[in-house]
């Protein structure tokens, strides 16, 4: 049963950005609930606009939204103020689609992207009133289900969960659900007996537990193994993604081209857990550019991947998605980049719009570390490519820095030294340098070794922020404290998972970002249940099993044993996309490397002929504004009801900005290397009134009538943000410029409370049926008008900061200018 809206809008004025708790986005699927055989509350454990980076969430929403009888809703960590007031209202948790509360779902299932978000996964449990421990659900409860990276040590949180699942989760999760829905009538136990048939599910309940030595393991009679479809082009990929209203930290429309990566780099866990290698095809990734483009009205594709640079057709892909879209404003951007397959010619053709920013993880400075790592990077191909970006304008790059690897000596040191030659040889050049602590994680060759001491790790960080104090050099990192506890809880065992509750229990939240996690609360409860932590983070003696071996990604511990061995005696493995096989024992008959396939395009011939020539290059704004002459000016009034009002005035230019796209209006665009749409909303209002009488002005390059624009507009806006009337303008000066006044209404049940807290020096009774009078109060039927002038805002004559509520009572009726000291309507 749903929680009633009134409920939660009483919480809505109390905390920051309440669009997070809402919902309403573009390409929201919402399902009635009769007639559903399963029902699943979909969570990645961090903040709104984190979760709906993650292109987990995005992907498995739809499949499991694509099959009848099946909902699929979703839910997010909420910030501290939220769950502050969800606690002193005594409200569950509850999804952002239909406001059920979590634990009136049949599956609440997490995408764990790392482990430290492991307390927000517990507190996104007890706010949803479900039991933590599994031991404590039965049949009556949800079954909490986990997949993602965050799971291949699953030990930790091994008492919290049902279910782990593994592998590539878009057929998985289908697979799943049939035996789900088939078992939903036995008692947990049976039921969950019955899933322990699919052999990428763990289920620790279903084994027992054993000690040996220091650690505790789980029994169990087979390994699980990861489900992995061979061919990337057969995974279900979503045609219309959802489009966050509040800015996402993936602002953007993101494409998984390649999964797995073979790059082979020895501390990097992901790079060994989703082998092998499968790039999807050029026609796939086009096909899903060009559906999401016209669905989402993003305007940025961005084309992800472990190692974006080593997809084996890049500069074809990025040159047929540039060709077809960027004449519609539309840019691609790449991350991070590998310095050794990164082509100055991709980089020429994906700032032909906008420029992006390069950033490059470097990791090491120092090549022997970096032969330790296998990851080779050829400095004199850094500096060339950083001298051919930075001479077509490019004049700020990134630079990722790990301390604390395996072997490695003289970290700050070497570091300096390396971005000081990089600022004598590019003085104009702009650096942002991040640097973070090694954190050895399972399943990967240094699995067994020793993290760096904190205090070793802190001296470094400190010598490079005293070393580089100048405007040209930014240096960041991640708190080392951070990575310590991180080391911690990749690395534990069924005890961990004690120190995970004691903490979540004393008010640990949001341990990934710095400003909440406190560090001292985990040193603290670690020594009240008597837990040597420090056994995670020292080395692990080779002959000892590890906790997470229960889990097989399928490359061997043989495989991980040699690589070790290897980066001892600083000796490379090759990629085996360009060599040849070094025998990690993922590759089977049908489990194998699949590449794209050449397809030849015409012109490709004149690749390097192209390459000596910037002839062009700098004309990122071809084909746009082409039509100057028939540039035309419109006003709409539109409104701004429901929920809706809790959306901040950028959140609906950025939303405004996608519609207009989606509707194809021929936006025109400020001029620079990052374009915008001209649009603007002259008068914002607070957060949390309602508006019946909004102003937006659009610049089109191509002369469209206000009757066409309304409609195509209406077609793609939600009812509460409908446009009212639009007309041409005939003046170029914006009319946020002009005097004017606003108009609220506040309902007659209200009206009291409302005078009661006005500001009587500001504002006095007046006749606002004078049309002279700029400011003021009135009574009208079933309640009061507030007249204000100019930027005289609600906020100035209340007292908002005391009754924050105050807001929400108050709907905007008109916006009048100001001629002669006489109101007139706008429009």
């Amino acid at each position: 049963m749903s929680i009633e809206l009134e409920k939660i809008e009483k919480i809505l004025p109390f905390v920051s950005k309440p669009g997070r708790y809402i919902g309403g986005e573009l390409n929201q699927i919402k399902k009635a609930r009769k007639d559903v055989d399963v029902t699943v509350v979909l969570s990645y454990p961090d903040i709104y606009e984190v979760g709906m980076s993650n292109s987990a969430i995005q992907i498995l929403y739809s499949v499991v939204n694509n099959v009848d009888g099946y909902i699929c809703e979703r839910v997010f960590a909420p910030w501290l103020d939220f769950e502050k007031e969800l606690r002193n209202k005594n409200l569950p948790l509850f999804s952002i689609e239909s406001y059920t509360p979590l634990d009136e779902f049949d599956i609440l299932g997490f995408s764990i992207g790392y482990e430290m978000l492991y307390t927000n996964m517990l507190n996104i449990m007890d706010l949803g009133k479900i039991p933590l421990f599994s031991k404590d659900r039965d049949s009556k409860h949800p079954l909490v289900i986990a997949g993602g990276p965050g799971i291949y040590n699953p030990e930790p949180i091994a008492d919290f969960i049902d279910v782990f699942v593994y592998g590539d989760g878009e057929n998985a999760i289908l697979e799943f659900l049939a035996i789900y829905k088939e078992t939903q009538k036995l008692e947990r136990y049976e039921q969950l007996k019955k899933l322990n048939s699919l052999n990428y599910c763990y289920i620790p309940s279903l084994h027992e537990k054993e000690r040996k030595g220091d650690f505790v393991f789980t029994k169990v009679p087979r390994k699980v193994k990861r489900k992995i479809e061979p061919d990337l082009d057969k995974l279900p990929y979503p045609d219309k993604p959802i489009v966050p209203i509040i800015k996402t930290v993936q602002d953007r429309i993101t494409i998984e081209t390649t999964r797995g990566c073979t790059t082979g780099c020895r501390f990097c866990q992901a790079g060994f857990i989703y082998r092998p290698v499968r790039e999807r095809s050029i026609n796939s990734i086009d096909r899903i550019a060009g559906t999401s483009i016209s669905t989402t009205g993003y305007d940025e594709v961005s084309l992800a991947a472990l190692s974006i640079s080593d997809y084996s057709e890049l500069y074809r892909l990025v040159r047929q998605l540039t060709e077809k879209y960027s004449e519609g404003n539309v840019s691609i951007s790449l991350p991070s980049l590998r310095v050794n397959s990164t082509s100055f010619e991709v980089l020429k053709m994906i700032q032909k719009v906008r420029k992006s920013s390069l950033t490059f993880a470097i990791e090491s400075p120092d090549e022997d570390v970096r032969k330790r790592i296998n990851k080779m990077v050829d400095d004199e191909q850094l500096l060339s490519l950083i001298d051919s970006v930075s001479g077509v304008g490019w004049r700020l790059i990134k630079l990722y820095f790990m301390i604390g690897l395996p072997m490695a000596t003289k970290e700050g040191i070497k570091i300096e030294n390396f971005i000081k030659k990089l600022m004598d040889r590019f003085p104009k050049l702009n650096i942002n340098v991040n640097v973070s602590l090694f954190v050895p994680k399972p399943h990967t060759p240094f699995e067994r070794v020793k993290q760096m001491d904190l205090k070793e790790a802190e001296d470094i960080i400190s010598y490079l922020r005293s070393r580089f104090q100048c405007s040209k050099v930014r240096i960041k990192y991640q708190n080392p404290k951070m990575s310590k506890i991180e080391a911690i809880l990749s690395r534990g065992d069924r005890n961990v998972g004690s120190l995970i509750y004691s903490v979540f229990k004393a008010g640990e939240r949001f341990s990934s970002w710095d400003e909440v996690f406190n560090y001292d609360l985990w040193v603290d409860n670690a020594k009240s249940i008597k837990l040597d932590v420090d056994k995670y983070l020292g080395e692990f003696n080779t002959d000892n099993e590890l906790p997470w071996d229960i889990i097989d990604v399928g490359v061997s511990k043989k495989f991980l044993r040699q690589e070790f061995e290897k980066a001892k005696g600083m000796i490379t493995t090759e990629n085996c996309i360009y060599g040849r096989c070094p025998g990690c024992g993922v590759c089977d008959r049908d489990i194998k490397n699949t590449l794209e396939v050449y397809r030849f395009i015409e012109g490709d011939a004149d690749q390097n002929k192209e390459s000596k020539s910037n002839n062009g290059f700098n004309r990122y704004r071809n084909g746009l504004n082409i039509n100057k002459n028939n540039t035309i000016k419109i006003l709409c009034r539109f409104k701004k009801s429901g929920l809706y009002k809790y959306f901040s005035h950028l959140d609906l230019i950025n939303l405004f900005i996608k519609v207009g796209r989606r509707a194809k209006l021929p936006f025109s665009y400020t001029e620079g290397f990052n374009p915008k749409p001209r649009i603007v909303i002259p008068f914002p209002l607070p957060l949390g009134v309602e508006s019946e009488y909004e102003l937006m002005e659009i610049k089109l390059d191509n002369s469209m009538s206000p009757e066409k624009i309304t409609n195509r507009l209406n077609k793609i806006l939600p009812e509460d943000l409908s446009i009212l009337d639009a007309k041409i303008l005939h003046e170029n000066k914006s009319i946020a410029s002009k005097s004017y006044c606003h108009d609220y209404f506040i309902c007659s049940d209200d009206a009291i409370l409302i005078l009661a807290n006005l500001n009587r020096d500001m504002i006095k009774k007046a006749d606002l049926k004078n049309n002279s009078v700029l400011v003021g109060f009135d009574y009208v039927e079933n309640g009061i008008i507030i007249r204000l002038f100019g930027n005289l805002s609600l906020k100035k004559v209340f007292n908002i900061d005391k009754s924050p509520e105050m807001l929400s009572k108050a709907k905007r009726t008109k916006i009048w200018e100001v001629i002669d000291q006489k109101i007139h309507p706008f429009i």
